[in-house]
């Protein structure tokens, strides 16, 4: 093994909301012979990890930065790149960066279609059973997976009472807009070389390219593969609700959430406009000026 290779790479992580192209991405990496790409390695030790840190609970790391320690370990053994990629570790990034001076990716898609999806994977459709809403809630065991109850998450404290009076696709609008300003919060104080934002919609050969430079590995994916797994849309399932679906007070709550962050990601997030679009148009793409501008030329 050279002392320079792969292996010896720090390793990278794909974050986000979910629904955002983190599976994507692993099944493009996977192609990758100098790469060990995993999509979810861990699910409960991540969600349980994102739980404690969102709630901001005093639990040690150690147990969940030992599991990500013997995954990394055995990627390396076999002379590879160690590459995951799972939205459970979007608030993770401070404990990865200082146990494996990790590089990360953070995964972003427009919230309409973030909101959409999450709808039809049934996330928040049980109104959760909590007395006060200024505590953090509670395991929620009806009709969910463990590392769902701990993954899908909700306002406490101050935001706690509005939280609760949302409708769910304000809710899920909520968790766009917190999750992905938190992910560029622990962003802001890692070097510059450790850290890449990419939204799906700007994502082709050539953002793959950069991003194989970014991680530390040389791209042998053609244009023409990267096509055909775009094409396959890993993790759908079913008819995925659209805007026109929704209440006036779910636009109104959708509205209310995003419109901060999906302004500066140049997002439309005016309900009449994204009724407006073709049933089955294309995601538009957004300003790439602008969108360094905010980021201060990353």
């Amino acid at each position: 093994m050279s002392a320079t290779g792969p292996e010896s790479s720090p390793p990278v992580f794909a974050i986000g909301t979910g629904r955002c192209g983190t599976h994507f991405l692993a099944q493009l990496l996977a192609r990758e012979r100098g790469v060990a790409a995993h999509h979810e390695r861990a699910p409960l030790s991540d969600a349980f990890h994102r739980y404690c840190v969102w709630n901001d609970l005093a639990v040690d790391d150690a147990g969940f930065v030992a599991t990500k320690a013997a995954g990394i370990a055995a990627d390396r053994a076999q002379g590879k790149l160690s590459f995951e990629a799972s939205a459970f570790l979007t608030l993770s990034t401070p404990a990865l960066h200082r146990a494996f001076g990790a590089r990360f990716v953070l995964m972003v898609r427009r919230p309409d279609r973030v909101v959409n999806s999450l709808l039809a994977k049934g996330w928040y459709e049980h109104e959760p059973e909590r007395i006060d809403p200024r505590l953090a809630l509670g395991y929620q065991a009806a009709g969910s997976k463990p590392h769902h109850a701990f993954s899908r998450l909700a306002a406490f404290g101050d935001e706690g009472a509005r939280w609760a009076r949302l409708s769910r696709v304000g809710k899920l609008a909520y968790f766009w807009r917190a999750l992905n300003e938190a992910a560029l919060r622990d962003f802001a104080p890692l070097p510059e070389n450790t850290t890449r934002l990419q939204l799906l919609e700007r994502f082709d050969h050539e953002a793959y390219v950069a991003l194989a430079q970014f991680a530390g590995f040389t791209p042998t994916l053609t244009r023409a593969a990267l096509a055909r797994i775009a094409g396959a849309k890993p993790g759908t399932r079913g008819r995925t609700p659209s805007v026109r679906d929704w209440s006036e007070r779910e636009a109104a709550d959708f509205e209310a959430e995003v419109a901060p962050l999906a302004e500066r990601l140049s997002y439309s997030w005016r309900t009449a406009e994204l009724r407006a679009e073709p049933a089955r148009g294309v995601e538009p793409r957004s300003s790439g000026a602008r969108l360094r501008s905010w980021l201060g030329g990353r």
